[in-house]
């Protein structure tokens, strides 16, 4: 029995949940997001411990609290999958006052981590994902008495993994995700209690666990992500996350004069019968592409695998704000924001892609009225079996 009491602030610490970081929303495919992102983030998790079954243990320990700083530095590997590694401060401590045990005073020091996730299924209403995480804890000791016997108990080689699935759905200014998952946690312990030595490896019951947030994308560089997890416990992380953003390509673009009297004859691709055409439209002055044209591309890449011979005209458009060197500079960059889209998430062989910006010039709505101006802030593809044909 008094081996069992020495054992529970052990118990107790790998019993609640020590994942001791969130899980976070799948990763972003936004066009420009650059491979590399780092999150700053706070994990909170509050656990009961009541003992043993009913032993004399119970309500030894009842009010586990965690709280973990953390970096998560993230690389995407591959469109819509990320590698983490994760490296965090936390603090463990319970309220003595309230239990018949106290942790101790060693049970702050740094974890480390790492964590794979992406998606496995991606449609138009939502995203399937997976994720697999493994955290290694620094080593506790545990000094104090029970009843009338000292122990003293190293806690050696925490871990921690998780495996799970998760459902995520897509807006314009947020994403909203849930998931389960299955987590073990286990720990080498070594110590004396009295004369009593003890070296044994703890393994708490496999158990599942359940979580839900949201991930707000507040800035083209930032997002905020808040979530909550249960696993009979309850943990509350809230990060921020930076984007490293990919450098403006060169753009090399065919630039054709245009006629003033007849702006709109130009280097415009025939539409044949074996064709793919559509349209991405932008916000004012960016040519980042959001995630609600996802469908389209798609559609595109599908055409793309099934003409293998097929080529593709992107052209690029604005509308009349602002001066016409930079409308026309900008027109080239959203030309190439989507024929970099084509080739790093659908893998579009890039000689297979033709670009051209026309700037202001080629309007297909008024400019004196945003509905009009957002119409003409514009891409045009066009996808021929054949070389596109031009007409004069």
């Amino acid at each position: 029995m008094k081996k069992i009491l020495a054992l529970l602030p052990c118990m107790a610490l790998i019993s609640s949940p020590a994942y001791a970081t969130g899980i976070g929303s799948l990763p972003s495919i936004r066009d420009n997001d650059g491979k590399v992102s780092v999150d700053v983030g706070y994990y909170y998790q509050r656990s009961d411990f009541e003992g043993i079954d009913g032993s004399l243990a119970d309500n030894a320990m009842e009010d586990i609290t965690r709280d973990a700083p953390y970096l998560r530095l993230n690389y995407q590997f591959h469109p819509g999958w990320l590698v983490s590694g994760i490296y965090g401060y936390e603090d463990i401590s319970n309220d003595p006052d309230q239990d018949s045990l106290e942790l101790g005073s060693d049970l702050r020091d740094t974890f480390f981590g790492m964590q794979l996730k992406g998606r496995l299924y991606e449609s138009e209403q939502f995203d399937v994902g997976a994720f697999l995480q493994y955290t290694n804890h620094a080593d506790y000791d545990f000094v104090g008495r029970v009843l009338t016997t000292d122990y003293a108990i190293e806690a050696d080689g925490l871990r921690d993994f998780l495996a799970g699935t998760m459902l995520q759905k897509n807006y314009q200014s947020f994403d909203v995700y849930g998931g389960i998952f299955y987590q073990d946690s286990r720990a080498d312990i070594t110590g004396t209690v009295g004369t009593l030595n003890i070296r044994e490896t703890i393994d708490v019951k496999s158990s599942m666990g359940g979580m839900l947030g949201v991930n707000f994308h507040i800035h083209d560089k930032w997002d905020i992500n808040l979530e909550y997890q249960n696993r009979g416990d309850h943990g509350i992380d809230i990060a921020a996350t930076y984007h490293f953003k990919k450098p403006r390509p060169e753009t090399v673009t065919k630039i054709v004069e245009v006629p003033v009297e007849v702006p709109v004859m130009v280097s415009t691709p025939v539409i044949k019968p074996d064709s793919f055409e559509g349209t991405v439209h932008f916000p004012k002055g960016s040519d980042d592409i959001d995630r609600e044209q996802r469908p389209l591309f798609r559609k595109l890449a599908l055409f793309l695998e099934q003409n293998p011979q097929a080529t593709v005209y992107i052209e690029g458009h604005c509308d009349c704000l602002g001066p016409e060197a930079k409308n026309q500079d900008l027109s080239e960059q959203r030309a190439m924001a989507v024929r970099n889209y084509l080739v790093e998430y659908y893998a579009i062989n890039p000689d297979r892609i033709e670009t051209a910006g026309f700037g202001e010039s080629i309007p297909i709505d008024t400019n004196e009225t945003p509905e009009g101006r957002q119409n003409n802030r514009r891409v045009r593809i066009v996808a021929n079996v054949d070389e596109p044909d031009t007409t004069d």
